[in-house]
């Protein structure tokens, strides 16, 4: 690093004079003080909350179901049969050569990436087999396989859609927390209504540990006056 010069070092220490600064004691307890500095109230990050549902709360889920043994058996052939050989050129070429068009893999810190690498694969599903005849692999994916992936989708699509929203860096504010939240509780009983065969008690699963999770929002507690307020004040929602 250069030295400073004299006259650089004298412009320096000109600049990072504080004497304007005043520094006050931080009193905790309420009534200590006539000029008491209360911190801001502390916000929980949503988004992590709705990662540890998609990802804690469905292994629970799973562990409780009977759906457990086809759920590891068949993200266990997404993960060796295809994501693993994507990263390699020559097995990327040829899945890209029956596509038309190369296939994501999961990413193993964002839940997001594992959905939307089982939304890609489910796309193509019909091309499969071939791909993993060309690959030369022994293993397939039976049509009940197929049938859970595509039930994982419909369950998991709409945390997927309330975590990027939340994600948002431009297009997200903390007035649109709470009418995201009970949006997502409504898709969830939504999904319910269908026929699942394998997830029906994941997706039950799921939506009580989001009410729990939540449960000072979704029971509108004085403790979220601040988010209340906010979805009321925010121009699109207001008082709906």
């Amino acid at each position: 690093m250069k030295p400073l010069s004299t006259v650089e070092d004298t412009n320096f220490i000109k600049i990072c004079k504080v004497d304007a600064v005043q520094f006050l004691d931080i009193n905790v307890e309420e009534g200590t003080s006539d000029s008491c500095v209360v911190l801001p109230h502390h916000l929980r990050s949503a988004s992590h909350t709705l990662n540890l549902l998609a990802t804690t709360d469905f292994q629970k889920a799973i562990v409780a179901s009977a759906t457990g043994r086809i759920h590891h058996s068949a993200i266990g052939k997404c993960t060796t049969a295809i994501w693993n050989l994507m990263r390699q050129p020559k097995s990327s070429e040829v899945v890209t050569n029956i596509l038309g068009c190369s296939l994501i893999y999961p990413c193993p810190t964002r839940w997001n990436s594992l959905y939307d690498s089982i939304v890609a694969l489910m796309k193509h599903q019909n091309k499969l087999p071939e791909i993993i005849e060309k690959l030369g692999l022994t293993c397939n994916f039976n049509e009940a396989e197929v049938e859970y992936l595509q039930e994982y989708v419909e369950v998991t699509m709409p945390i997927a859609l309330a975590l990027d929203f939340l994600h948002s860096e431009t297009n997200c504010f903390y007035g649109q927390l709470l009418p995201t939240l009970f949006s997502l509780k409504y898709k969830l009983q939504s999904v319910a209504a269908n026929n699942l065969r394998y997830c029906a008690q994941i997706l039950q699963n799921l939506t009580a540990a989001l009410t729990k999770r939540f449960d000072e929002f979704f029971s509108l507690s004085p403790t979220e006056n601040e988010a209340i307020l906010a979805s009321c004040f925010h121009p699109i929602l207001k008082l709906r």
